[in-house]
């Protein structure tokens, strides 16, 4: 299998099929990326980086964990198709990120890319989870009928209260999907369509809406 991606969380190969094995990092791989990593608070800090590295593991298994009892309800092509074995790692749909379909793309173009990344937060609201990171142009990518999914799911939440917090904030101008849009000449689209979009109000409209029917 051949590396194509990593993260905090996984490390992503290629499986030759159309899709990919994410395979969760090992307690050690974690510690020694906490450590040595330039833009890590906890850089070259071993009792930081120890607990840091059993946060994140927590953390990561819990999400995984509440995302497992509730993927049932949430159809497949909204998450790229994941499929769990007993622990943490996932097979998923092999799909190219929203930054590499920036690329030569026209300003309507991105703009309508942003929309559908808005739809998918909204589509996941319905199903009583929403992405928490807002970092669309790594985590989410687009499959070969345009659709836009949510790869990192990882980083997946069903907690309302913290969407809540969330919207109130608007937790995702202080995000790296906000630079990436900024670096694209569409931040002010970016941040007027997110806030005009993700409001309490729809929040309560749509929370739950297709598993309360």
């Amino acid at each position: 299998m051949k590396e194509i991606g990593n993260g905090w969380q996984y490390i992503v190969y290629n499986l030759d099929n159309k899709r990919v094995i994410k395979k969760h990092r090992s307690d050690v791989d974690q510690y020694f990326r906490v450590f040595l990593r330039r833009s890590s608070k906890f850089r070259f800090n071993p009792i930081g980086s120890i607990i840091e590295a059993k946060r994140i593991k927590k953390l990561s298994t819990h999400y995984i964990f509440t995302l497992k009892e509730i993927l049932h309800l949430i159809p497949g092509d909204l998450l790229g198709n994941p499929k769990f074995g007993k622990g943490l790692n996932y097979e998923q749909d092999l799909v190219l990120p929203i930054t590499d379909h920036f690329q030569g793309k026209s300003t309507k173009e991105k703009k309508e890319i942003i929309r559908k990344y808005i739809d998918l937060l909204l589509e996941l609201w319905r199903y009583g989870c929403s992405d928490s990171v807002y970092n669309y142009h790594v985590n989410c990518g687009i499959n070969d009928c345009g659709q836009v999914m949510l790869l990192d799911i990882g980083e997946l939440v069903s907690q309302k209260e913290l969407i809540v917090a969330e919207i109130s904030s608007q937790k995702w101008l202080g995000q790296m999907g906000y630079n990436f849009a900024k670096a694209n000449g569409i931040e002010e689209f970016y941040a007027d369509e997110m806030a005009k979009t993700l409001t309490l109000e729809n929040l309560e409209k749509n929370w739950k809406y297709k598993i309360s029917q």
